[in-house]
This record gives C-alpha cells, sequence and structure tokens, in this order.
C-alpha cells in the first residue's frame, strides 16, 4: 500500500500552468488555485495549498494560525497583522507568526488603478499539526456566497487571549537538565519572535552565487529574525540561455515561475513551463535529480523555490541525499 501511495504520488501532475484553472471569487479575493484538498489525488506534491488571490479594494478579514509566506507578484498594497499595518511591493514577503490564537489579518490594495495580488504556499498537514482553527471576520465586498455566522465559525478568543496574557504572571520553576534546555530553546524563540517583522522586502536582499546558482533567501533555517521558521523560500534568477545546478534531492519542492521561460529536466523527462507555471518535485524514495535551463537567449528567468523545513527534524539529506552533481555555469567560487 505504501509504495504504490508513493507511485501514485510520483506519477501525479509535475507540471500546472498558470492557464490551468480559472479565477474565481471567494470569501477573501478573487482567486486562482494551483493545489488544493480537491486535486491532491492528480497532483505530485499533494498535502499543498497554493492560490493566488487578487485584491481590487480589500479582502476579507480572518483569523488563523501563521507559518505561512505571502509573496506579493503585482501591484501596491498593505496587510494589517493584529492591528498593525505592514505596506508591500512587487517581491515583498508577508509572513504570518505562529502564535497562541493565530493571526488576525486582513489585505488591501493601495493602488487607484488596478489591482494587487499575491500568491500563497500552505503546507496544511503542518497547520493541522498546529491545531489551526478558522475565524472569518469579515468577507470579501463581493463574495456572495453562504456566510457562516460567527457563532459557528470560532473558538472561545477570549481563552486564547488569556493564554498569552498569563504568561506574565506564570511562575514556572527552574527546569534542570534536558527539561531545561527545552524551556530556555522555547525562551529564545518568544523572544525572537517579538523583535520579529512580518515583511521582508525583497530589493533589500542580497544576492549569492553559490553552485545552484543566483539565489536572494527569503526564509532558511539559519535565518534567526524572521516571525516563521516553518519554511524554506527563495528566489533563483537564470541568466539569459543559462542554466542552474544540477542537484540530486528529495522531493516537495515548488517551483513558482516568476518571469521569463525554460524547462526542467527532472528525472530525465522535460518539462517547458512560462511565467505564472507553477513545477512540482515529487517525494520518492530515491530522490529526484533536477536542473533548470533558461530558454530565452534575450531575457532572465526568475523562479520562486518553496519547501516546507524538515531539516531539524530529518537531516539536510531526508533519506536520499543532497547532492550538487553539476555546479551552474554562474557560478563564481567566492562570489
Amino acid at each position: 500500500m505504501k509504495a504504490e501511495h508513493f507511485r501514485k504520488m510520483a506519477a501525479g501532475k509535475i507540471l500546472i500552468h498558470g492557464d490551468d484553472y480559472d479565477w474565481e471569487q471567494s470569501r477573501h479575493a478573487y482567486t486562482k488555485r494551483y493545489i488544493w484538498a480537491g486535486n491532491w489525488d492528480k497532483v505530485a506534491t499533494p498535502g499543498w495549498a497554493v492560490f493566488r488571490n487578487r485584491f481590487i479594494t480589500k479582502g476579507g478579514r480572518h483569523i488563523h494560525q501563521g507559518g505561512i509566506g505571502l509573496l506579493a507578484l503585482e501591484g501596491q498594497g498593505y496587510t494589517t497583522v493584529d492591528g498593525i499595518r505592514y505596506d508591500w511591493e512587487v517581491g515583498d514577503l508577508v509572513m504570518l507568526p505562529i502564535k497562541p490564537g493565530g493571526v488576525d489579518h486582513q489585505h488591501f490594495n493601495r493602488l487607484d488603478d488596478g489591482y494587487s495580488e499575491w500568491i500563497a504556499f500552505i503546507y496544511q498537514p503542518f497547520q493541522e499539526i498546529v491545531g489551526d482553527v478558522y475565524i472569518q471576520k469579515e468577507f470579501h465586498p463581493d463574495w456572495t456566497g453562504p456566510k457562516v455566522p460567527l457563532a459557528e465559525n470560532q473558538v472561545d478568543e477570549s481563552m486564547l487571549a488569556e493564554i498569552v496574557k498569563s504568561r506574565s504572571y506564570l511562575k514556572e520553576p527552574k527546569s534542570p537538565g534536558l527539561l531545561g534546555d527545552l524551556i530556555r530553546t522555547r525562551n529564545q524563540e518568544r523572544e525572537q519572535l517579538k523583535g520579529a517583522k512580518p515583511l521582508i522586502k525583497g530589493r533589500e536582499l542580497p544576492l549569492e552565487n553559490n553552485p545552484l546558482g543566483l539565489f536572494r533567501w527569503y526564509l532558511h533555517p539559519s535565518i534567526n529574525d524572521n516571525p516563521t521558521r516553518a519554511m524554506i523560500e527563495w528566489s533563483q534568477e537564470i541568466p539569459p540561455g543559462s542554466r542552474s545546478g544540477k542537484v540530486r534531492s528529495q522531493g516537495g519542492k515548488l517551483y513558482y515561475v516568476l518571469d521569463g521561460k525554460g524547462y526542467t529536466i527532472l528525472n530525465g523527462t522535460r518539462y517547458d513551463w512560462r511565467k505564472e507555471d507553477l513545477l512540482l518535485i515529487p517525494h520518492k524514495i530515491e530522490g529526484n535529480v533536477f536542473q533548470h535551463f533558461n530558454a530565452d537567449p534575450e531575457k532572465r528567468a526568475l523562479l520562486y523555490g518553496v519547501e516546507f523545513n524538515w531539516s531539524a527534524a530529518l537531516g539536510i539529506d531526508m533519506g536520499c541525499g543532497f547532492d550538487i552533481l553539476e555546479p551552474s555555469p554562474d557560478f563564481r567560487s567566492g562570489g
């Protein structure tokens, strides 16, 4: 049964084109879904929710657990996170922190003429592990579907608030040994969360020249000043006519095409992609070998990579190895 499950995943859809699905009106925005529970049996990376949300004025206000990032694709907007406003533009990443009771947030368009848009990558099993709840506070202005009464759609918010408040007067005994190590780590994480900012400005990120190509890291296990470490996210630029490094790694990686056109050789098969497409790398016991190519001799290609951060629990190799088989021709040692 298990072997059959993995064979089915590996045979699932690898490339989703931006025009495979239509825009639809949701409770929060005009939405285009790439992966959701309804097509998990057809895609190579089930468990994810990937969708674009477009805003003319504002989206619906709601509360759910954080640990996710929203990458701005078009326009200029802002997001309120627990009542604090954060302005964003194309290339910025809005992050929602993991905290008791989840995050109260809402998205707005800042443009008088035109729309703003972002894309979300959510790993649903993680949301279940943290006991996520969903509280609808306000619907999109154009939503005409059923409006769930708040009494049927929320938990006791006062109870959640008391959990956080109680920390200010809770007196814990000093814990020795390994339990003490866990308590100290917990305290460090709480302090880190207090100072973390839910917005990463894409244009301020340094360009890293590494054997896999030209990267800008948004979220990474070694970056400690972000409100979430649940994800690893990066942009990857491929110059005109060039290619990335070739790598062997476990699956679960998603690549959204921000700009340009090209193709990926994945386990010997070619997948041609263009702007707004989504490439999925499946989980396989032997891992995957893949490399990205820019098919345009004059313009760059720009990919946005996402994976769940399993590194602390499963290691970087993740059972199959993480090996650079061929460096990108753009790599310059010491760059």
